[in-house]
C-alpha cells in the first residue's frame, strides 16, 4: 500500500466518523459528481465489497463490522450472478 491510498483512506473515515457527517448528503454529493469519477470511486467501494467479502469468509470479524461483512457477501453473492463491469470511460 503506498501512502496516498493510506491517507485518503484515513481521510475518509475522520470525515464519515464525524457525529454530524450526513450519508445521504454525501450520497447527493456524489451523485453531482461526473460519471467518470462516480465509477472510480464504485470500482474503490467493490474492492472493499470483495475485501469484507474475504474476511466474512474466514471468519474475520467481530460484533463492530459483521453487518458490513455480512452485507458485502450477500453483495458479491448477488453480483456473481450478474458480473459488473466498471470500466474508466
Amino acid at each position: 500500500m503506498t501512502a496516498i491510498e493510506r491517507k485518503t483512506a484515513e481521510k475518509l473515515i475522520a470525515a464519515i466518523s464525524q457525529p454530524n457527517f450526513s450519508n445521504v448528503v454525501f450520497a447527493d454529493a456524489i451523485r453531482n459528481q461526473h460519471p467518470t469519477h462516480q465509477q472510480s470511486l464504485m470500482r474503490a467501494l467493490m474492492a472493499c465489497v470483495d475485501t469484507w467479502y474475504e474476511m466474512y469468509g474466514l471468519g474475520y470479524y467481530d460484533g463492530r463490522n459483521e453487518g458490513t461483512c455480512f452485507a458485502a457477501a450477500r453483495m458479491r453473492e448477488a453480483l456473481d450472478q450478474s458480473p459488473i463491469h466498471l470500466p474508466y470511460v
